[in-house]
């Protein structure tokens, strides 16, 4: 579900009603295509979304819902620990 955008893209738009469908394909393209350039706030929102859209109309008892809950959590944990490693203390 996270990873191809193709029948996914077309699932979300018409079934759950997403409005911004993105798969980590669709990141991994962007990072080797420079779209973010220095923006880690681009890359750290799409990446949000498309975990949050993994959550989105799934019953909280689903193995979907489960593991984007998971990989959000550990996400987000890994974007605090890397802010924090570049803090520059003087």
């Amino acid at each position: 579900m996270f990873f191809n955008n193709t029948t996914w893209t077309k699932e979300l738009k018409s079934i759950h009603n997403i409005d911004n469908p993105i798969s980590l394909k669709d990141i991994r393209h962007r990072i080797e295509s420079f779209y973010y350039g220095d923006s880690f706030l681009g890359f750290q929102t799409d990446v949000e979304c498309c975990l949050r859209n993994g959550v989105s109309d799934e019953p909280v008892s689903s193995q979907t819902y489960q593991a984007a809950s998971r990989l959000i959590f550990a996400f987000r944990s890994l974007v605090k620990e890397f802010k924090r490693s570049q803090i520059e203390i003087r």
